[in-house]
This record gives C-alpha cells, structure tokens and sequence, in this order.
C-alpha cells in the first residue's frame, strides 16, 4: 500500500499542507526509490545522486516530464523541508562540514523563540511565527535577509573584485511548479513581514 510507505514524511506533508493529498504518497513512493537508488551510491554526494536519479528516470524509465518534476520535487521536499537540510544521514561527506558554515536550524528557531517571548507576545503569535519561519527556506530568503541586516543598520559595501557563481534552479530544479508556486508565495511573504507583521524582523 502507497500509504506505508514513509509514514511520517506522509504524514509531514499532509500537515504542513505543502503537497494535495492525493499526490501525497506518490511523493513518499519518489523518496523511496531515490532512497534505494542513493544507497548504492554512496561515493556520490547528495546533489549528484539526485541529479543521477532524476537522469535515470528520463534515460532508463523513459517517463514524461512531469512525473520526473514530481520526483524532483518530492526530493527536495524530503530533504530540505522534512529532514530541515540536515542530510548527515544521505550524504557521507556531510559530516565533515564545519558547524560554522551550516547553521542548526533548530538552534536558531530555539533563539527566535526566546526574542519572542522577551518581547511576551501571545503564544499562537509565537507558533504562527515560527512555522512560518520554518517554511521561508527558499526564494527570496535572501531579500528577507537583507531587509533585516538593513534594519539592524548594517552598512553595505561594494566590492569590485568580488564574484559570485549562482546554479539557477539548483533547488527545485528548471520549470518547476514548486519553484514557481514559492516565489510567487514568498512575495508575499517578504512584503507581509518586512511591512505589516506584528514582530519587528531585527
């Protein structure tokens, strides 16, 4: 049965409300395979094997387009949004990255709640935020950010020499309707907690 396969990504999915219910299992049936196909690669780190699996399905499988953007998506669900990026457990490799350059997120959301709860606003504000917070992890975090470096009065710098490589669509992937359905979200969500939210966003 599709809905014993990982019960409580399942399960995850189904309360954060980020995938239709119907689609729901074929999600966890994805996370499955790649799994099974990750395990026998584990010299690979995590965005090759992906990127292999995803590969494999239009090679080998020969399946449409859409089913292989549904198992995209269904991964990157898994590993950023269920498993909170903490991929140690997927990736050999992952435990030899420093600590101070892949921030805890659980530490951080812990800290959120603290500066929250100075402030002694309610607690469904405290909850509402914080889910909120977990759920701003990609597409315009980034404009998020410097929103906020520029209310602490940070200054910013130009520096002429400096490059920066961006891998477009390296997180949900090119003609994504995921991608798509978090930008136009996440407008919004800059626009409401930069401007209208409750909790000053410093």
């Amino acid at each position: 049965m599709l809905n014993d396969i990982l019960p409580d990504f399942q399960r995850y999915l189904a309360e954060k409300n980020l995938v239709s219910s119907d689609k729901i299992p074929f999600h966890a049936l994805w996370v499955s395979k790649f799994l099974a196909f990750s395990n026998e690669r584990q010299d690979k780190n995590l965005n090759s094997r992906i990127s292999m699996f995803l590969d494999s399905l239009v090679k080998e499988k020969q399946l449409p387009d859409w089913q292989v953007e549904q198992a995209g998506n269904a991964i990157r669900l898994y590993t950023d949004h269920f498993l909170s990026g903490n991929t140690a457990s997927l990736s050999p490799d992952a435990q030899q990255v420093s600590e101070t350059n892949k921030a805890d997120a659980r530490e951080i959301l812990e800290k959120l709640r603290e500066a929250i709860r100075i402030k002694h606003y309610s607690y469904s504000t405290e909850r509402t935020y914080l889910d909120w917070c977990r759920r701003f992890f990609a597409y315009l975090e980034d404009v998020d950010i410097d929103f906020r470096a520029q209310f602490l009065g940070l200054k910013c710098l130009f520096a002429s020499d400096a490059r920066v490589y961006h891998i477009g669509s390296a997180t949900a992937g090119r003609k994504s309707r995921f991608a798509f359905g978090l930008m136009i979200r996440n407008h919004f969500f800059v626009i409401l907690k930069v401007f209208f939210c409750k909790i000053p966003c410093r």
